[in-house]
């Protein structure tokens, strides 16, 4: 039984091709997951988000999918909180 869906967010990739090791960081406990990539019903890419649907708690792998609306949305808040930055920087030193 499906019981909800899961957000990860891709860490990093290790080696190439369908045997590279994809570190994957739950975005609810920072508890830091590793797949292959050949799990993965999609090439993965760094820093990109995966929602992957849950059976009794365990991700699904082949069955998750790229949320680019959620990358996007986290993106844009990065940049929010970069130009803050830059205006708050008041030698100018900051370099972001």
């Amino acid at each position: 039984m499906t019981t909800g869906t899961r957000l990860y967010a891709v860490d990093r990739i290790e080696g190439r091709g369908r045997e590279a090791q994809v570190t994957l960081i739950d975005e609810t406990t920072g508890n830091v997951v590793l797949v292959l990539a050949s799990q993965l019903g999609f090439p993965a890419r760094e820093g990109a988000m995966v929602r992957a649907p849950l059976r009794d708690g365990a991700p699904l792998w082949a069955q998750a999918v790229l949320d680019e609306a959620e990358e996007a949305r986290l993106r844009s808040e990065m940049e929010g909180r970069t130009r803050r930055l830059r205006r708050a920087d008041p030698g100018g030193d900051l370099d972001l």
